[in-house]
């Protein structure tokens, strides 16, 4: 009954999966025929109102723009069937390469033919298929069925995007998640086109425009301009930065660090950043942190590989120092308010992955920050813990005294002492997050970024649990005494 609502007159409510969308687009850019295949009934079982279930599919696929006839339609064709064996005949009849469905019968019936590539889609990782692929985003089914964008599909993308006329774009590439390329326009200006990763956790392309957009009318100018984009696709452009890494940060770059997120966090009362959503991974209680390390060994438990050393490092290693770490941050608490809220007036307005591997140093000195995806309402504390943990950040023990001495001004002294305590559970979930490259669901999609990321790389997945090991050493000697994290040096070499 509940099933004939859901899909009958509330399908309105629905939304596409992240994803979808930009996949679909590149098939059309590619000159690919997409059909839909269901084998929906003409009225729910026990809906006594006799909505018809496929008109009502029909109008969601015509307000998403996918319906066939539409205007830039991806869509060829809609197919319904009373059966699930007349589904599985046409699917057959039509000889596709590719088929995606959520319904083991259908990828695993024998009678579909093996020429058709299958791919089982399950969001939350809970079904695995024996004759189809398993994935958990259409991340996975962008990176598996399309592969690498084709300069073609890149200037259709800037084309559609923008009015700007693209000359020349060169792939730069990118990290884990985002990926660049450098658009040199008929105007002789440059923009970096992002193509941003979709999931449902968080709208990078929405946060990083938005942030940008906004700076900018508020006359910030460290921080790219924003040139619009496809909320939809997650594609968008920014202008272009010339600068110079920043290797080996010293005083002057903390500074310049520092007056910038003064100046972030005194805009906080600022009416047009009201309703930005909170950071990716945002904590606002203790309880909140522990949630989310708890949340992360979750999910790496649920969808790492089969590894024998992972597994031996989370049970043999890890989980003691998460019970002992989790119940001394519990009693230390300031103010035994572990369970409690932070109060709005003490949030801040946070870039969240924030530090110089997401900076470029102009030729005047000036600082430009990059990276805005995560960027949203946060406790200043995460912040400040992650700028001292990132793997990336290199800080001598002079710099990483200076960074909490900097920060505790403009953020004050209970986001010192929560700092202080809170350390060693934001030091756990770096942990885990270096041990991401473990997960199944995240090798399809970061192997496109990068061929050297990935399950099928030993080397790698060592050096990744041989940096979560140091790390959690270094969080276990420590998380009792914030100052000896501060008086580390780098070791040599």
């Amino acid at each position: 009954a509940l099933q004939g609502q859901v899909y009958g007159r509330l399908i309105w409510k629905a939304r596409l999966f992240s994803g979808v969308l930009r996949v679909l687009w590149r098939c059309r850019a590619r000159g690919f025929s997409v059909s839909i295949v269901s084998h929906k009934t003409k009225f729910g079982h026990f809906d006594n109102s006799a909505v018809s279930l496929r008109d009502a599919a029909i109008v969601f696929l015509r307000e998403n723009g996918l319906y066939p006839g539409e205007s830039l339609a991806p869509v060829d064709m809609v197919s319904f069937f009373d059966t699930q064996e007349e589904k599985i005949a046409h699917i057959n009849i039509q000889k596709f390469d590719w088929f995606v469905d959520d319904l083991p019968e259908i990828l695993e019936s024998p009678s579909i033919s093996k020429e058709t590539r299958k791919i089982g889609f399950c969001p939350d990782g809970s079904q695995q298929f024996r004759e189809a692929k398993s994935v958990a985003s259409w991340g996975e089914i962008e990176s598996l069925i399309l592969g690498a964008w084709t300069q073609d599909e890149l200037h259709q993308l800037v084309s559609t995007i923008s009015s700007r006329k693209p000359r020349e774009i060169s792939w730069i590439g990118g990290r884990g998640n985002s990926q660049v390329a450098k658009v040199t326009c008929s105007q002789g200006t440059n923009a970096a086109l992002k193509i941003y990763a979709q999931d449902e956790s968080h709208d990078r392309y929405f946060s990083e425009q938005k942030a940008f957009e906004i700076l900018a009318e508020c006359g910030e100018g460290r921080v790219p301009k924003s040139f619009g984009g496809s909320r939809e696709l997650g594609v968008g452009l920014i202008s272009w930065v010339d600068g110079q890494a920043i290797g080996y940060p010293n005083v002057d770059d903390i500074e310049g660090a520092l007056e910038f997120l003064a100046v972030l966090h005194n805009l906080r009362n600022d009416s047009r950043f009201r309703n930005l959503p909170p950071a990716s991974a945002a904590i606002t209680s203790g309880l909140g942190l522990q949630i989310q390390v708890e949340r992360r060994l979750s999910t790496l438990r649920s969808k790492a590989i089969d590894s024998p050393a992972l597994l031996a490092f989370v049970e043999r290693e890890f989980m003691p120092a998460l019970n002992e770490i989790t119940s001394w941050t519990r009693h230390n608490w300031p103010d035994r308010e572990f369970d409690a809220n932070l109060p709005i007036k003490e949030l801040t307005l946070s870039p969240s992955d924030f530090g110089f591997h997401n900076c470029l140093k102009l030729s005047d000195g000036t600082l430009m920050f990059l990276d805005f995806e995560y960027f949203g309402w946060d406790d200043p504390v995460k912040l400040c813990a992650d700028f001292l943990i990132h793997p990336a950040m290199e800080l001598s023990g002079n710099l990483k005294r200076r960074w909490v001495e900097g920060v505790t001004p403009i953020y004050g002294e209970r986001a010192r002492a929560r700092l202080q305590v809170a350390f060693g559970l934001i030091g756990l979930a770096w942990c885990l997050i270096l041990l991401n490259s473990f997960r199944r669901d995240l090798r399809v999609t970061r192997k496109l970024v990068d061929p050297a990321l990935g399950v099928d790389n030993p080397v790698y997945l060592d050096e990744k649990l041989s940096s979560a090991r140091r790390l959690l050493s270094r969080v276990k000697s420590t998380y009792v005494c914030f100052d000896n994290f501060l008086e580390e040096e780098l070791e040599s070499g």
